[in-house]
């Protein structure tokens, strides 16, 4: 470590910028970091490595990230998930406000400042829109940084061909609000990307453990319906019915009797609120372009609420969410932007269920990983009902970040990700 006197000096300051070297940490190899602190004219590196992490976490809670302390950082996220690795959980006191983090949420693509006079600029011109992002990230992303995906990252799940437990590496800086998941560690893998080959080798982790997969239904259509206050979409889902064959009858007239017909409205339903054209429909879809145009009319008739909400900014350079997420477009196409201005608050009411979810669970369950709108558990078997009845309490009760949103799960369990059945 490098002078204590040297680092207590830049501490003093109370404010500092902090960051990792390197600033993804392979945790897997366990390969020594540096905790970098930067004050206006000096720069300290507290190194940490397996043999004295807890020496190093000790000084970072009692010094660094202690009360009265305004910490300004970048990805964060990647310190917490290192030191838990390794045995021990950083607890923080301080503010904290991750530039890489905030500047993601207000659309900006931006590398991590080269001075501490950069990131105090950087910061102060982020605050000035602190109405678009503060809420959200006090809410959300501090928790999710500091406490939830680390938890996610360090309990990995078990490759049983190869006998090695894999992790995924999280990161938040999704243009519509979603993790983005890039293999970066040497024993990692892509939750977004498990293929069907895999899906009997890979284990949940602990004894007597299974998989349960907690999946909201209609997610993107219900915060469509809350966004738009569409009158009919309201109908519907308020009904007992189901949502898509619900439309299969809106568009035909008859009762959907066969599966095939309600996972074709399923699938366009969406792509067409988000701009499939009826060309492309019918091109996709081996349908007439007339038959196309038809189920596009259709839907734009029965829901034109939900239809003008989604069209509104459809050819702007720039949009904000409904929450303050910011990003920028290039060219004319419409579909991006319809996109985003649903599936990004829709991301956005996920993190709040994920972090509502892990409180519930404590150590009921662990959840094992994150796949946009669906939470993997790992549960012991002989709990499934206890914890299937704790995650839905909390993922059904309504959403605080959009007051009144109400979603429903399904849920599946069993040994393996091929292997799952549906509980009632």
């Amino acid at each position: 470590m490098e002078s204590l006197e040297q680092i207590l000096a830049i501490m003093k300051l109370g404010k500092v910028f902090i960051y990792t070297e390197p600033e993804i940490p392979d945790f897997t190899k366990k390969e020594k970091i540096n905790v970098v602190l930067m004050g206006p004219n000096s720069i300290s590196r507290i190194p940490i490595k397996d043999d004295m992490v807890y020496e190093a976490c000790g000084f970072l809670e009692e010094c660094v990230f202690s009360k009265g302390m305004v910490n300004i950082v970048w990805n964060i996220k990647n310190l917490f998930s290192y030191i838990r690795y390794c045995g021990k959980k950083l607890n923080s006191e301080s503010k904290i406000y991750d530039l890489a983090v905030i500047e993601s949420y207000l659309g900006q693509d931006n590398n991590r400042p080269a001075s501490y006079e950069e990131a105090m600029t950087r910061i102060k011109t982020a605050a000035k829109y602190q109405d678009k992002w503060s809420s959200v990230y006090n809410k959300i992303y501090l928790p999710l940084i500091l406490n939830v995906i680390p938890s996610m990252e360090v309990t990995g799940i078990i490759d049983k061909q190869v006998r090695k437990k894999l992790h995924a590496h999280y990161e938040t800086n999704g243009k519509n609000g979603r993790l983005k998941c890039p293999v970066t560690l040497e024993r990692g893998f892509n939750p977004h990307g498990i293929k069907a080959e895999q899906k009997d080798i890979l284990l949940p982790v602990g004894e007597n453990k299974w998989f349960m997969c907690l999946d909201f239904r209609s997610m993107e259509v219900v915060v469509l319906k809350w966004l738009s206050h569409d009158e009919k979409l309201t109908e519907i889902l308020n009904s007992e019915n189901d949502f898509y064959e619900s439309i299969f009858k809106l568009l035909t007239g008859k009762t959907c009797e066969e599966a095939k017909y309600r996972e074709f409205c399923k699938s366009v339903f969406l792509p067409i609120v988000f701009g499939l054209s009826a060309k492309t429909l019918s091109e996709k879809f081996k349908k007439t372009e007339n038959f196309a145009r038809h189920i596009i009319n259709t839907l734009e008739s029965n829901f034109p609420a939900a239809f003008s909400y989604v069209k509104e900014n459809q050819y702007s350079g720039e949009l904000s969410d409904y929450l303050g997420r910011v990003r920028k477009f290039e060219g004319n196409s419409p579909t991006l932007r319809r996109n985003f201005v649903i599936q990004s608050p829709a991301s956005t009411v996920c993190f709040e269920k994920l972090i509502s979810l892990n409180a519930v669970l404590k150590n009921e369950a662990q959840i094992g990983f994150n796949v946009h709108d669906g939470y993997y558990v790992y549960v012991r078997k002989d709990k499934c009902d206890y914890v299937y009845n704790l995650a839905k309490k909390a993922l059904e009760t309504p959403s605080e970040i959009l007051p009144g949103l109400k979603l429903k799960i399904s849920c599946k369990v069993g040994p393996t990700l091929n292997n799952l059945h549906k509980m009632e």
